[in-house]
């Protein structure tokens, strides 16, 4: 997708207010189902997990979060409603600044701990990756993120999810 095609992405979408109000309540829903898969799995790994399990299960995600939060920090990015004018999309500028687009954390989140879970709960972990998918879509669409701000945060969080997956298997 060029610079170009961008804008008329987004006059695309501002023609249809219901499909963006749904757009974003879906993401919301997707978001906190993601979250709440990963507390499911935190909470069962407290309950069955020996103290080396818990603390492997915890680090393996936590440290690629906050290497992911410091990158943004550094590298930032603009977002699509900072270059644009999308006030259409009710995308105007936060009051914070705006900024820290690059890499998508959303997707990086859903991503990684898709792939954490596969191996012990294969059908949340599937659920998760089908909800990453659609968080990642909605991003792009609703002027949130660029292509490149999801695909990053994407393959980060796929790479990173797996070899916590691998941890977690052969360290516990």
């Amino acid at each position: 997708m060029s610079k170009t095609d961008y804008p008329r992405l987004y006059a695309k979408m501002s023609a249809h207010p219901k499909i963006l109000a749904v757009m974003k309540g879906a993401q919301l829903l997707m978001t906190v189902l993601v979250a709440l898969a990963y507390l499911y799995y935190m909470v069962l790994t407290v309950i069955f997990a020996d103290l080396p399990g818990i603390l492997t299960a915890a680090t393996v995600s936590a440290v690629p979060f906050v290497a992911v939060s410091l990158m943004r920090s550094r590298l930032g990015g603009k977002r699509p409603y900072e270059v644009y004018t999308l006030s259409s999309l009710g995308m105007e500028l936060p009051e914070h600044g705006g900024g820290r687009s690059f890499p998508s954390r959303h997707t990086f989140s859903a991503a990684l701990i898709g792939v954490i879970l596969l191996p012990d709960m294969i059908y949340v972990g599937i659920a998760v990756l089908v909800l990453w998918i659609l968080i990642s879509v909605s991003r792009v669409l609703l002027g949130i993120h660029f292509i490149r701000d999801v695909v990053a945060g994407s393959v980060i969080g796929l790479v990173c999810g797996a070899v916590g997956a691998l941890c977690i298997k052969f360290l516990v």
